[in-house]
């Protein structure tokens, strides 16, 4: 029997909501795109509508792309020297309308594409009006199993990441919150197991949370012995 292992996420943040993945909202013009390799010791080529736009992006790599709205199949392979062929990892088709803003994660499990929809308004509207902010996403792209992510408040105790206590989260699930501009935080993210208490990831990093920036931690990985933390930090439009 499978033993299983639990982990805790530790990083700083403010009060959050949680979200669920959504659909992307449709608006005139391009869309961003952004493709992560979660998938443990495996290189992989990234093709989208029967055009290869990567090869051989390996575990933990990110690809950054804007394309025009539309209809989408996107096809992943192992890395193969042939354009867009060979042993067919993950196959997805969506809709991307002008404006659709996504990151996508292929893991090494069933689902292995997960999407996430990069919504802000759910931030925005916890701010008070016509204060800049920042960004922040915590995701769980992983085939870990049963997470559990708690938020360091510069206090003595960790607070759970999500409004039960001591949450499990899913493949999939994810965290949103906003900060006002000037907002300084000690951002440190630790990923350790509870069966042994072994660190299996330490991150500090501290910083000054940027105005108008998108923070996105993507946990990817299969096992607690690969496990792994994305860092994606992006530059936002201004919000109304």
């Amino acid at each position: 029997m499978r033993r299983l292992r639990r982990l805790v996420i530790v990083a700083a943040a403010m009060a959050m909501a949680l979200t669920s993945i959504g659909a992307p909202v449709g608006a005139a013009g391009a869309g961003k795109l952004a493709v992560i390799n979660g998938f443990p010791g495996m290189a992989i080529d990234i093709c989208i509508n029967n055009r290869e736009y990567k090869t051989g992006l390996r575990y933990g790599q990110t690809l950054f792309r804007t394309l025009p709205g539309g209809f989408k199949t996107l096809k992943v392979y192992k890395r193969d020297a042939r354009t867009c062929r060979g042993q067919l990892l993950a196959k997805k088709s969506f809709g991307f309308p002008g404006g659709s803003d996504q990151t996508i994660v292929v893991s090494r499990f069933g689902p292995r594409i997960v999407t996430f929809d990069n919504d802000l308004s759910p931030a925005v509207a916890a701010t008070p009006a016509a204060t800049p902010v920042s960004i922040w996403f915590w995701r769980n792209a992983s085939d870990i199993g049963a997470v559990s992510l708690d938020v360091d408040l510069d206090g003595p105790t960790p607070a759970p990441l999500a409004p039960a206590v001591d949450p499990v989260w899913a493949k999939g699930d994810q965290y949103l919150s906003g900060f006002p501009i000037g907002t300084a935080l000690a951002v440190v993210t630790t990923v350790f197991s509870l069966a042994d208490t072994t660190t299996l990831l330490g991150e500090p990093d501290a910083r000054l949370v940027k105005d108008l920036y998108r923070y996105e931690w993507i946990l990817i990985g299969s096992s607690p012995s690969n496990a792994r933390l994305v860092a994606i930090v992006r530059p936002i439009p201004p919000l109304p």
